[in-house]
């Protein structure tokens, strides 16, 4: 059963189409891949999918109670927010929180946090770079356990500690 479906849907920006007459469905358990080049439209077809922006034309569904939760390709925060507040902000992607929700990303938001190797939630994301700024956005999505989740460009300047040679 489809959790989302997209039918007839295009998008023009400036004189050219991005794409045109899309029809999908996406069902519960699937995994897909948007691949492309640079300004191909993959990142406004995601926006598209959560409703941040509109088709140009054809419509697109989304089971009622479907929780999104997205990974954009830059994050935005504050620099003087600390990686503990910058999970639980409230923005476009990630609405208010209930209490019992609050207490329960938490634990699972520290939870990715140390198995993403964020040891001092306490640090302030200004001070964090690019790929660690990446790895607490990852851990913000994930800890959020929505019933749908779009990343956009997920491994895009991760830090990575270098193989161990044998």
């Amino acid at each position: 059963m489809n959790v989302l479906s997209l039918d007839a849907v295009s998008k023009t920006l400036v004189d050219a189409p991005l794409f045109e007459q899309v029809t999908l469905g996406i069902d519960a358990g699937e995994k897909i891949g948007f691949i492309g080049r640079n300004g191909a439209g993959k990142s406004t077809f995601l926006k598209i999918l959560t409703g941040e922006i509109m088709p140009d034309t054809g419509t697109v569904s989304r089971n009622r109670g479907l929780t999104i939760s997205t990974l954009p390709q830059r994050p935005l925060f504050r620099p003087g927010t600390s990686i503990e507040e910058y999970c639980f902000q409230n923005d476009a992607d990630h609405g208010a929180l209930s209490v019992e929700e609050h207490a329960s990303v938490a634990d699972t938001f520290r939870s990715v946090c140390r198995e993403l190797g964020l040891g001092d939630l306490g640090v302030r994301m200004g001070t964090l770079s690019g790929g660690m700024v990446r790895k607490v956005s990852i851990a913000r999505c994930l800890a959020r356990r929505a019933g749908f989740l779009l990343l956009d460009e997920p491994t895009n300047h991760l830090d990575l500690d270098p193989p161990v040679s044998g």
